[in-house]
């Protein structure tokens, strides 16, 4: 029984060792704007979230010793990890924002550029045709 605790928390802290990785080339892919290989780490992320869940609800089936030193260790390891992570992510989250707000920037300067050229300046300067106004009968 306490092995089998053990391990599932070993278990639980590789998962959010993994969740840590898959964060960080987030942040990697966010900057270097790869939506493509970011879409494959938010779907390893949400496998690796759910397989999380399932271990939690493991570990609530079980009672949990209250004495043993390595149980206690490997959750105040635990904890301090899922804190890091959640850091990590509030980072990204953050980068992910101000870039957003960059690309939408950029987006409506080139559609008003657009907007502007096409609808005032460029107006006035398209060739007339030359076709009499009043032709000759």
């Amino acid at each position: 029984m306490d092995q089998e605790i053990i391990s599932l928390l070993t278990r639980k802290l590789d998962i959010l060792d993994q969740i840590a990785d898959n964060t960080e080339r987030q942040g990697r892919f966010i900057k270097k704007q790869q939506m493509t290989g970011l879409r494959r780490l938010l779907r390893e992320r949400e496998t690796l979230i759910k397989e999380l869940g399932d271990i939690v609800e493991i570990l609530r089936e079980k009672s949990i010793p209250a004495g043993d030193c390595e149980v206690h260790s490997l959750q105040k390891n635990i904890k301090g990890r899922h804190a890091e992570i959640l850091a990590a992510c509030r980072q990204v989250l953050q980068s992910a924002q101000s870039l957003k707000g960059e690309i939408f920037s950029q987006l409506h300067s080139t559609r008003t550029s657009y907007r502007l050229n096409s609808q005032y300046i460029y107006q006035w300067e398209r060739p007339v045709s030359r076709a009499r106004i009043n032709a000759k009968v």
